[in-house]
């Protein structure tokens, strides 16, 4: 019988674990690039997406407070709490406007008075003062109004309505004068007429 270490054999095996290294090759990363972009434009797509329904959302949000608050302030009411400034504002200038609006209503009033039509057809008055009247009284009107009023271009356009009244009122003084003057002028050739018929005693 044979000894031990000669019942089992073992074949030599070759090995390269133990042997020198001379070149390592590094692994090459996995090229990326083109996920990337899609994700990323997929990011910028959703990012465009949520800032456009913003958007509307916003938008949706002015029209609808804005609608509020000019009804409030045609109603004559409060302003209701908790509108964005833009809506503010539109209550400001409806009520700005609806002052403008009294404001112009009342001249018109007093201008169709008796009270305008006793100085405009003063004969004892003299045109420029009747004018310094007027314009002293639509004045003191605007002053007034100006003071509530706090949109410019209301107030611009309420001024430019009163100038348009004072020149409406200044040729309505100057049609009186003319008039009076006019029958001044025919009293005097009148009784020119009559003093000649008098002095040639000839029978009108």
């Amino acid at each position: 019988m044979p000894s031990p270490d000669k019942l089992f054999t073992l074949d030599p095996v070759q090995t390269q674990l133990s042997e020198t290294v001379n070149q390592v090759v590094a692994q090459k990363s996995v090229n990326t690039a083109t996920r990337d972009a899609q994700v990323a434009g997929a990011l910028g797509r959703f990012s465009t997406a949520l800032g456009s329904l913003a958007e509307v959302k916003k938008q949706q949000r002015i029209r609808e407070d804005t609608r509020i608050a000019e009804n409030a302030a045609v109603r004559n009411e409060v302003m209701p709490g908790g509108l964005l400034p833009v809506a503010q504002q539109a209550y400001r200038d409806v009520i700005d406007i609806n002052t403008s609006n009294r404001v112009d209503n009342e001249i018109k009033t007093w201008l169709s008075g008796d009270e305008i039509k006793a100085i405009v057809n003063d004969p004892d008055t003299s045109s420029e003062i009747k004018n310094n009247k007027i314009n002293a009284h639509l004045d003191g009107l605007y002053v007034s109004a100006s003071e509530s009023i706090q949109n410019p271009n209301v107030l611009l356009g309420l001024k430019t309505k009163i100038d348009v009244h004072k020149v409406d009122t200044m040729k309505d003084v100057y049609e009186v004068e003319k008039n009076l003057s006019y029958g001044v002028a025919l009293q005097s050739v009148s009784g020119q007429v009559s003093s000649i018929f008098n002095q040639n005693e000839i029978d009108p």
